[in-house]
C-alpha cells in the first residue's frame, strides 16, 4: 500500500510525503520544522489553487499550536501565530478558514497536549486524537456512547483508505504473525520490514496494520524506549 491511496489534500498523505521524500525525519519528529514544512505545503497547494479542506486546516492549527508550545519551553518567540495561518487570503474558500477557527478553539480549549510526540507516528496519534476530540463534540446524541477510541480511529482510516485494500494487507499481515509465532513468541518490526527498514514511508505503512490488529486485540505492541525496537506479540 502506498500513500497514494489518500486524497491529494489529506494531512496523513501529506506527512508520509514529507517522510517519503526526507523532508522529515519520521523517527525524530521536529514539530517546528514539521509545521513549516506542512505550512510550506499548503501554501503550495493554494498558489496551485488545489482545496484545502477543513480537516487538513485543523491539522496544521493544531501543528502551530504545538510549534507555539515548543517554542515557548525554549524561551524563544513564535514568530507565526495562528492568525496568520488563517488570514483570508491565504485559502479560497472563507468557509473553510472559519471551520479550522472554530474547530481549533474548540479543541485548546478543553485539551492540552501532555506529550511531546518523539515519531512521526506518535504525532499522527496526537493529531487524530484531536480530530476524535471535536468529533465526540459534534457527533450526534444518535451515536453509540460507548464506542471505544480504538475503534473509532480505525473507522476513521478506513473511511481515508480502500476498505477491500487495508483489509488485505491486514489479513496478510496477520498470516506473517501466524507463521511467525509457530516458531517464536516475539516478532519485531525490523523483522517484518526486511531490506524496506530504511524507508521511511514503508516503515509507516507496514506498521498501520499492526495498529489495526492491535485495536483488534490479536496482537500487542511493545517499545521499550524511543527510538528502540518495537516487538510485537501475540495476546
Amino acid at each position: 500500500m502506498e500513500s497514494d491511496l489518500l486524497p491529494l489534500e489529506d494531512p496523513i498523505k501529506i506527512l508520509l510525503d514529507m517522510a517519503s521524500d526526507g523532508t522529515i525525519d519520521p523517527w525524530n519528529i521536529d514539530i517546528v520544522k514539521v509545521t513549516d514544512e506542512f505550512l510550506s505545503h499548503l501554501g503550495e497547494m493554494k498558489m496551485l489553487n488545489l482545496r484545502v479542506s477543513g480537516r487538513t486546516l485543523l491539522y496544521g492549527s493544531i501543528l502551530l499550536r504545538m510549534k507555539s508550545e515548543v517554542l515557548l519551553e525554549e524561551d524563544n518567540e513564535s514568530t507565526l501565530c495562528e492568525e496568520e495561518f488563517y488570514e483570508e487570503d491565504f485559502f479560497t474558500d472563507k468557509r473553510e478558514v472559519e471551520i479550522g477557527k472554530k474547530a481549533e478553539d474548540k479543541f485548546f480549549h478543553h485539551v492540552k497536549l501532555k506529550k511531546r510526540p518523539v515519531t512521526l507516528l506518535e504525532l499522527i496519534d496526537q493529531l487524530d486524537k484531536a480530530i476524535k476530540l471535536r468529533e465526540k463534540k459534534n457527533r450526534s446524541k444518535t451515536h453509540k456512547k460507548d464506542e471505544r477510541e480504538d475503534e473509532r480511529r480505525e473507522r476513521k482510516v478506513l473511511e481515508m483508505l480502500d476498505e477491500d485494500d487495508i483489509e488485505t494487507i491486514i489479513r496478510q499481515m496477520r498470516e506473517i504473525l501466524d507463521e511467525s509465532f509457530k516458531s517464536k513468541a516475539t516478532v519485531t518490526l525490523s523483522e517484518l520490514m526486511g531490506e524496506g527498514k530504511d524507508n521511511p514511508a514503508s516503515i509507516i505503512l507496514t506498521y498501520l496494520p499492526l495498529l489495526f490488529l492491535s485495536a483488534r486485540k490479536y496482537i500487542v505492541l511493545k517499545q521499550k524506549d524511543p527510538f528502540e525496537e518495537i516487538y510485537i506479540e501475540q495476546k
